[in-house]
């Protein structure tokens, strides 16, 4: 079939397991990839991929592909990114399993991915990464990236530097539009007000196991993000929670909110999907009527990075704010639209995974959005 095409996309996923393709099954399927000069995407979700051992077999060849734009990978090995340089007009990049094989990817291996000088789209996703300030490299040397998503970075602790390297990693992307970093942490508003001002394309904001502090006075006199459409973090913690819960100050956080962030389409913590009877209970008073003592203890402290409790104040006001602005819990279509609508202005086509089959509302690219 391959030798009587000539293929601009070709797309092969398998899950691993028993049934997937064998390495040398593979590579005989590569090899046949080969002959497909005018391939501009190729994505390759496969458990065995011997694709560079076919590439670099003859090296005078050059690359097989010179005109490819588009290239995802479910799984690459420890020669993938000194091949990287041979894909001159590359401009997505996705890994999802960056060396398996290789316990770290050393410095030598970004300096690779920097050569990408017209990169777009960064996705990768790394078993290890033995420094994570190594991520700026990537950032400077592709000024043009319009998404950078670093994933599987571990479980690292050190909470200030992460939060610099956030900061850092955006004010060094002007174009940026989609960012996500998987590293734990907090971040101050102060520092989020500082980043609408830099990063005034930005779509997504995906933080997913970092924790907002935000002040009411930052709330309501920030720059807004004009631009933003889905935000995550893990919690999000605002001052006097237990004060803010009186009365309808809740609806007053809400305008402030709404300001800030005029076009969020849903709730920033997915966490706080929490169905059980407990939010039931805590949403069916009637907001006008929340009230709490003057003799009651204020909530002023911040709670630890740890902390996680569905009783505290912070999770009940979150609560009843999402419920005021009217916030579905579905984001992930939002991520999944950016991502597609990129795909096919660079190249025609979006690449959809298998999962879309299963769940083709959550792949849609489509603007309307379920609730």
């Amino acid at each position: 079939m391959l030798k009587s095409c000539d293929l601009e996309f070709f797309h092969l996923e398998e899950p691993n397991g028993a049934n997937s393709l064998t390495q040398f099954a593979t590579t005989k399927l590569l090899s046949s990839l080969r002959e497909q000069k005018n391939l501009r995407a190729l994505a390759l979700i496969i458990p065995h991929c011997a694709l560079l051992s076919t590439i670099s077999r003859d090296e005078g060849q050059g690359c097989p592909w010179p005109g490819l734009k588009m290239l995802s990978l479910g799984f690459g090995d420890r020669n993938w990114p000194e091949q990287f340089p041979k894909f001159e007009k590359l401009q997505i990049l996705c890994l999802r399993n960056f060396a398996p094989q290789m316990p770290t990817i050393n410095q030598n291996s970004i300096q690779d991915i920097t050569k990408f000088r017209d990169l777009r789209v960064i996705n990768i996703a790394f078993i290890e990464l033995d420094d994570t300030k190594a991520l700026l490299d990537i950032a400077r040397g592709c000024p043009l990236l319009q998404r950078f998503s670093a994933n599987n970075l571990g479980y690292r602790r050190e909470t200030e530097l992460a939060e610099n390297l956030c900061i850092g990693l955006l004010r060094a992307l002007p174009r940026l539009e989609y960012f996500e970093l998987d590293l734990r942490f907090r971040i101050a508003g102060e520092s989020l007000q500082d980043l609408a001002r830099h990063c005034s394309q930005l779509t997504v904001l995906a933080l997913p196991r970092a924790r907002l502090s935000l002040s009411l006075t930052v709330l309501k006199e920030a720059y807004p993000f004009l631009n933003l459409e889905a935000m995550y973090f893990s919690e999000i913690f605002f001052e006097d929670p237990r004060r803010s819960l009186q009365g309808g100050k809740v609806w007053d956080i809400a305008v402030d909110w709404r300001r800030m962030f005029p076009k969020l389409r849903g709730v920033p913590c997915p966490a706080d999907d929490y169905s059980s009877y407990r939010q039931q209970a805590y949403l069916k008073e009637e907001l006008e009527g929340d009230s709490v003592s003057g003799d009651e203890e204020m909530s002023l402290s911040e709670p630890g990075l740890d902390f996680d409790d569905y009783d505290s104040d912070w999770f009940i006001l979150r609560s009843k704010l999402w419920k005021v602005l009217g916030y579905p819990f579905v984001q992930d279509r939002l991520q999944n639209m950016w991502q597609k609508n990129l795909e096919i202005e660079i190249t025609g086509w979006p690449v959809v995974p298998l999962m879309a089959f299963s769940d083709p509302d959550l792949h849609s690219t489509t603007a309307k959005l379920c609730h």
